[in-house]
């Protein structure tokens, strides 16, 4: 679905990358954000030799408030590997009776009303793991920064750190906007692929940009020619 050859392809998913870095989407990017030392955490944790400053490069966005816990936990590299599986194949809609999802017996969802909506607070236990969220958005943010908990522990071949971590967005709309009028017009499998890496970074909000590359009905000389989106692709991505 080109206007132009395929060669930016991976442009979009790079520039996504840099306008991230800026602190604008609520959540805070920056390491200073949480209180996660620079320096090696295994004096003041009490955990192990190998949990040490590499954490924080897994979370994006830092969450705000993280607590270590001196216990130890259990859990082993193959069910954390299933437990991300299981995670990244989530979506809110799934959440909407978190009781019911039994697929890993360690892990644990719930509402808790005293949170504020789109807050979440995430405790990895010596035997079990919760998300608590005000809302399912919350449900949804707090499973994303335990994927990158377990994506730190499988890639750094350490233990799944005990922890409590208390988040929560300063803005509740975080919003992204791609121009697909100038340039390349994506295909739908990589539209898709920007709702993931958008949703895993706890952005909750994608707008396109679009001019001449929507097949309005009446108008058929203005994207003739130019691989434009369709009603039914728009629907497909907002549904998605």
């Amino acid at each position: 679905m080109n206007c132009t050859n395929n060669k930016h392809s991976k442009a979009a998913i790079i520039l996504l990358s840099i306008l991230l870095l800026f602190e604008g989407f609520g959540f805070p990017l920056h390491s200073k954000a949480a209180n996660i030392p620079d320096e090696p955490l295994r004096d003041s944790v009490g955990v192990d030799n190998h949990l040490s400053a590499p954490l924080p490069y897994y979370l994006t966005p830092i969450p705000k408030n993280i607590t270590f816990i001196r216990e130890r936990n259990n859990f082993t590299h193959g069910q954390l590997h299933s437990c991300q599986q299981f995670l990244q194949s989530l979506h809110k809609n799934k959440l909407q009776k978190p009781e019911k999802l039994s697929q890993i017996s360690f892990l644990h969802f719930s509402i808790d009303t005293s949170l504020r909506p789109q807050q979440y607070r995430l405790t990895v236990g010596s035997k079990r793991i919760t998300i608590q969220g005000g809302d399912l958005s919350a449900l949804f943010f707090g499973s994303r920064t335990l994927i990158q908990l377990i994506e730190y522990t499988l890639n750094e071949n350490t233990n799944l750190p005990c922890l409590v971590v208390n988040d929560e967005p300063d803005f509740q709309r975080r919003g992204y906007m791609l121009d697909i009028s100038r340039t390349k017009v994506p295909k739908m499998a990589t539209l898709y692929k920007i709702v993931d890496l958008l949703a895993s970074w706890k952005i909750n909000e994608f707008q396109l940009y679009v001019e001449h590359t929507f097949a309005y009905k009446n108008h058929r000389d203005v994207w003739e020619g130019c691989s434009p989106m369709t009603p039914n692709e728009i629907r497909d991505l907002d549904n998605y």
